[in-house]
């Protein structure tokens, strides 16, 4: 659609660049008959009055000048205002593309924690990892929960994906034990861009792969840390897509018991 409409565009700009031509050639050649006139008037009519004739000439040459003037001007005007009328079109176009693009990135940017249906902590962890882990492309993704164990809080892992674990192996940390133990104590997210070599990896049939960024957050129930979520992408994270993903992590710690 755009090049269509270039190619429009550019057929005005020479359609006026011609008539342009056009004109400079037509003016001058007016004014060139016109100051030669009393040249033919002598010579073919043999004149001896030219000095009567010289006001009527004078007049002429005046209303020609202004005449010649008033045009260009007008012509200019018309040009430049043709010029503003396509700049401002294409401005248009951009803006207009540029409102859907970010149409689109609103909608994609949604993370609707009410459409999670569970009801048990286990289950709703869950599903809110799979829902954050689509949304950022995650390689892999875990989801713990804070559990009592004599007279001590521990997190235990609840579910994962493209995790290197047994089925019968069990990952347990305590309160500030590792990048999980730090947010289960302190409350706050953790993003890394560097991720420290051996940290995690990306298990599949074909191969493993260390992923680069990773995401830690809390879930957090009248301001005590219940559950954490984890995610590690091979993208990085806009600060907004932060934003986004503390504010559902805030909404599904609201729900855990």
């Amino acid at each position: 659609m755009m090049e269509g409409s270039q190619h429009s565009d550019n057929k005005i700009t020479r359609f006026s660049r011609g008539l342009i031509i056009a004109f400079a050639i037509s003016l001058l050649l007016s004014i060139y008959f016109v100051f030669t006139l009393p040249f033919d008037l002598r010579i073919k009519g043999n004149l001896q009055y030219m000095d009567l004739v010289t006001p009527v000439l004078v007049k002429l040459y005046l209303s020609l000048f202004f005449t010649a003037t008033l045009a260009c001007v007008a012509l200019y005007a018309e040009m430049k205002n043709t010029k503003v009328a396509i700049v401002y079109k294409e401005k248009g176009n951009v803006q207009t593309a540029e409102e859907k693009n970010q149409s689109e990135s609103t909608k994609l940017d949604i993370l609707d924690s009410k459409s999670i249906t569970s009801k048990d902590d286990k289950s709703i962890l869950a599903d809110s990892l799979n829902i954050l882990g689509s949304r950022f492309s995650a390689g892999s993704g875990a989801c713990y929960i804070i559990k009592e164990e004599s007279d001590r809080k521990i997190i235990e892992l609840v579910s994962g994906y493209a995790l290197s674990l047994t089925e019968t192996e069990t990952l347990q940390y305590n309160f500030g034990d590792g990048l999980i133990g730090q947010v289960a104590k302190s409350g706050l997210p953790i993003y890394l861009d560097e991720i420290p070599e051996g940290y995690v990896q990306v298990v599949s049939g074909l191969g493993s792969a260390s992923p680069r960024y990773i995401l830690i957050l809390p879930l957090k129930k009248n301001n005590e840390v219940r559950g954490i979520l984890e995610i590690a992408t091979f993208k990085a994270i806009s600060q907004h897509e932060k934003q986004m993903a503390e504010k559902f992590s805030g909404e599904i710690g609201e729900r855990l018991s």
